[in-house]
């Protein structure tokens, strides 16, 4: 027969002959008398042994109950099996357990089941993932990559002058070094003036003083060396007075100068020099051809670009990641500029090149993330340093930079 531990309620096999009897669960050790389990019927069975009055007494006793002569045969010191043979675990009979009591440890056992396999394929998406976003960003240092972005202008739709000052933040709350080239000219508006004045604060971002193509009606390319200089002190003066009306004092003007229309000759070259700039960041040779560096000014002519045509504008397609850290470890070019014996490459992009199109100032959210991501895998590759034109020329001609 199958009875029920009354204290742990363990299903037990039982021989016939023990009901009315004492015994042990094999379970929690407990002393009970042996009853069957009550039928549906709700009627006790009676054994061939068994009477109604003692069937009824055969019912569950407390520890506290009435005193009874302990059966040796049952209650043996030794083990549970020796000690009392006839009481088995017995087969669990489903049917006549409680409905909610199974599903409850059913949904537990699920539910474990189910968090361990979830947090083992999440583990393993992301451990993927970074091998497929960041592989081989381990190796020897090989290139010093100068972000820039280009074509910082006042003069254009005011409604997109929120972009440079998010361009500005993430720099600064990523801590990646950068180069943003303005046109001091168009320093005429409230708004943009204090973007520019944040960038001149910010330890991230380098301001580069991007030279128009004409000052006063002449091109700057037809010059001579003493008409650059007077615009280049004129854009200068432009700069440092914006900057005192909004209470900034003891001003240091940009080192870095940038021409627009790579229309570099040497007579600006060297008026940039005497007006106590140190770098020319040109992204590609000059239409008057290389212009040699001096022993105290740099000159980059050769970049990496962002976009796949290298043209500028928000219809030029960007490069994915991996192409451009592909490119800018592989770079080659014959005016390469090396500093122990590691490369340095300008990486172009232009303001516009982020804009929807030529006449909704709305940010293309697919090219912002494209640079965001360019740099954030760039900065945690040993393989690239990012630094500033002027962290170049200052670890060029041995002086300490970050």
């Amino acid at each position: 027969m199958v009875i029920a531990c009354p204290h742990c309620g363990k299903r037990l096999r039982a021989n016939d002959a023990l009901a009315g009897k004492l015994g042990v669960c094999p379970a929690c050790k407990q002393r009970f008398k042996i009853a069957e389990i009550t039928p549906k019927g709700g009627k006790t069975r009676q054994t061939k042994s068994q009477s109604p009055e003692t069937a009824q007494a055969a019912a569950p006793m407390s520890r506290s109950g009435t005193d009874y002569e302990r059966p040796s045969s049952i209650y043996d010191t030794g083990p549970s099996s020796e000690r009392n043979p006839s009481l088995t675990e017995a087969e669990p009979d489903f049917a006549s357990m409680p409905p909610a009591k199974l599903s409850k440890r059913s949904t537990k056992k699920n539910l474990f089941l189910v968090a361990a396999l979830a947090s083992f394929v999440a583990c393993a998406i992301i451990v993927a993932g970074a091998m497929y976003l960041y592989p081989e960003t381990r190796g020897p240092l090989t290139v010093y990559v100068v972000p820039h972005v280009d074509d910082i202008d006042g003069d254009i739709n005011r409604d997109w002058f929120y972009f440079f000052d998010q361009l500005r933040q993430w720099h600064d709350r990523n801590s990646v070094p950068g180069c943003f080239a303005f046109y001091p000219g168009t320093m005429n508006d409230e708004e943009f003036n204090r973007i520019i004045a944040d960038m001149y604060a910010s330890e991230n971002i380098e301001l580069v003083l991007k030279g128009e193509d004409k000052y006063q009606g002449k091109r700057l390319d037809q010059m001579s060396s003493v008409e650059v200089r007077q615009a280049l002190e004129a854009w200068h003066d432009k700069f440092v007075s914006e900057l005192q009306n909004l209470g900034y004092s003891d001003i240091q003007p940009p080192v870095t100068y940038n021409q627009l229309m790579m229309r570099l000759t040497e007579a600006i070259r060297d008026a940039a020099r005497e007006a106590q700039f140190k770098v020319c960041l040109e992204f590609g040779e000059s239409e008057y051809g290389y212009i040699d560096m001096l022993p105290d000014f740099v000159i980059t002519q050769y970049s990496v670009s962002l976009t796949k045509s290298g043209q500028a504008g928000p219809d030029e397609e960007f490069k994915t990641p991996e192409e451009v850290i592909q490119e800018l470890l592989n770079f080659r070019n014959d005016h390469l500029i090396y500093i122990n014996g590691i490369k340095v490459v300008p990486l172009l992009c232009n303001q516009q090149d982020f804009r929807r199109s030529e006449n909704l100032p709305v940010l293309d959210e697919g090219k912002w993330k494209t640079y965001t991501s360019l740099l954030r895998r760039a900065k945690k590759d040993s393989r690239v340093c990012i630094l500033t034109a002027r962290e170049v020329y200052d670890l060029k001609h041995g002086v300490e930079t970050r």
